[in-house]
């Protein structure tokens, strides 16, 4: 089967060499998602919603694995991407994968840095928030109406800040 060929769709020839799902199999080869049984991807085709962790499923570094163009076109809506991520918003994440050549919908796209963000902004709207993070995690915050402080914070969320330094790190434990 060809390898621009998704898992449901028919072989040209009458008689293919390998099943629809093999072939799904075959083309993810180098993905995580190779020691999935025929049986679990009969389930994830028929699946209503399928929630896809990105980092190692769909993508390593923001990067798309082999194959992963092709599973979340045969998903379409149904995808669902989840993440750890706590440094990009979903409208970034998605324009980097789309870079790449991974077309993800950012309404589809939930990150943990993002989320924790807006649950602050529901549950303690205008509070006092310590964002220890990226800076699009500290706009998403202001933007939200959260007032970004670094002293004596109502909240704090800790994130993955790359640029974190000592003295940061110093105000979190005083």
């Amino acid at each position: 089967m060809a390898a621009d060929r998704l898992p449901h769709e028919p072989s040209p020839s009458k008689t293919p060499q390998t099943t629809p799902i093999e072939s799904m199999s075959l083309q993810l080869e180098e993905d995580s998602l190779t020691s999935l049984s025929p049986i679990a991807w009969a389930q994830i085709e028929a699946a209503k919603l399928v929630l896809c962790d990105l980092d190692g499923c769909l993508a390593i570094d923001n990067v798309p694995l082999s194959g992963a163009d092709r599973l979340a076109s045969s998903l379409g809506d149904r995808l669902t991407v989840v993440s750890n991520n706590s440094t990009l918003r979903s409208t970034d994440l998605a324009a980097r994968l789309l870079h790449h050549g991974l077309p993800i919908n950012p309404a589809a796209i939930y990150l943990a840095g993002e989320i924790a963000i807006r649950i602050v902004a529901t549950r303690h709207p205008s509070s006092r928030v310590l964002v220890i993070g990226s800076q699009q995690m500290r706009s998403l915050a202001s933007e939200l109406g959260l007032e970004l402080v670094d002293d004596r914070p109502d909240v704090v969320v800790l994130a993955r800040d790359d640029n974190l330094r000592m003295l940061r790190a110093q105000k979190i434990i005083d």
